[in-house]
């Protein structure tokens, strides 16, 4: 005795889990048309399209006592291996055919689930988990090519190596940051490089590896390297920031051949900056050996003011 109004879309049906499903309508009047999709698709399909091999037994609208069944083609299983083997991306279990997609579909809170590969760096968004598969000695799976920029807010990256001439670049730093298990190589100048940190924010980067100049400008709350491991490209290995931040239990392995340019290898606290290091290493020296101080700046380097 119901009526279903909804244009295109007067009945949806999930079918999850099970071969078949059946809907009954009695007395009931549907406006539109009755679709289902399968649990792994990310889109509605019209049941009738074959796009997922799901077939209608009967099939009317607008009229009384309707009986609506739906079943599996015999072979959706294979059809649904299809769908996860070539997904890049999951989201709450759902499959993705694309990172994007992906990315788009995530909401403030939830992680987006990528799967080993290389792909082109992705456009991000705020308040969602990037993390990728690791390779079995722990190292990101996931490579992105390109170079991190734009804004960056309330987003948490977790196993994903990220690899360019910069690795970030003209990027701005919002809200709450997290890197964990992370890689930023750079295969020019810069690793890191924040153009801007909003007041308030707070950066926290653990267990990555930093491979060539890390710089940054602004005003967070709190800035962390913990557990990371900063290493020379060649040209440059070094954390140069404008503001207070805390380095611990960081190797620091560079060649030491461009320690007489604080711009290239160590640590290099400017304008004001108050540097917090407690037991790193050098793997090739003395960590004073890598310490570089401009001006009214000073680097506390295992409890020992360096200035």
């Amino acid at each position: 005795g119901c009526t279903f109004k909804g244009g295109v879309k007067g009945v949806e049906l999930w079918i999850k889990g099970t071969y078949s499903a059946s809907l009954d309508l009695v007395n009931s009047t549907v406006e539109g048309g009755v679709f289902a999709h399968d649990e792994f698709s990310s889109d509605p399909t019209i049941v009738n399209n074959g796009t997922l091999n799901l077939t209608v037994d009967t099939f009317t609208t607008g009229a009384d006592d309707v009986t609506l069944t739906l079943a599996r083609a015999e072979n959706v299983e294979g059809v649904l291996k299809d769908i996860k083997d070539n997904a890049q991306a999951t989201v709450n279990n759902t499959y993705y055919a694309t990172l994007a997609d992906a990315i788009a579909a995530a909401k403030t809170g939830e992680t987006v689930k990528v799967f080993a590969g290389t792909y082109t760096l992705p456009s991000l968004k705020a308040g969602i988990t990037i993390e990728g598969e690791v390779n079995a000695d722990g190292t990101p799976a996931v490579l992105f090519e390109g170079t991190l920029s734009g804004t960056l807010e309330d987003l948490t990256m977790k196993n994903i190596h990220i690899k360019g001439a910069n690795a970030q670049r003209w990027a701005y730093a919002k809200g709450a940051l997290v890197f964990e298990n992370c890689i930023f190589e750079a295969t020019s100048v810069y690793a890191l490089h924040f153009d801007g940190i909003t007041e308030g924010a707070t950066l926290l980067y653990k267990d990555c590896t930093i491979i060539g100049w890390a710089a940054m400008s602004g005003s967070p709350a709190s800035c962390e390297f913990v557990g990371c491991t900063i290493k020379d490209n060649g040209s440059y290995g070094v954390i140069r920031t404008y503001f207070d931040a805390t380095i611990e239990n960081c190797t620091f392995d560079v060649d030491n051949a461009n320690l007489t340019d604080a711009y290239q290898d160590g640590i290099h606290a400017v304008g004001g900056a108050k540097l917090v290091v407690d037991n790193c290493t050098n793997a090739n020296g003395d960590m004073k050996d890598l310490v570089n101080v401009n001006a009214n700046s000073v680097v506390i380097l295992d409890g020992v003011a360096i200035k």
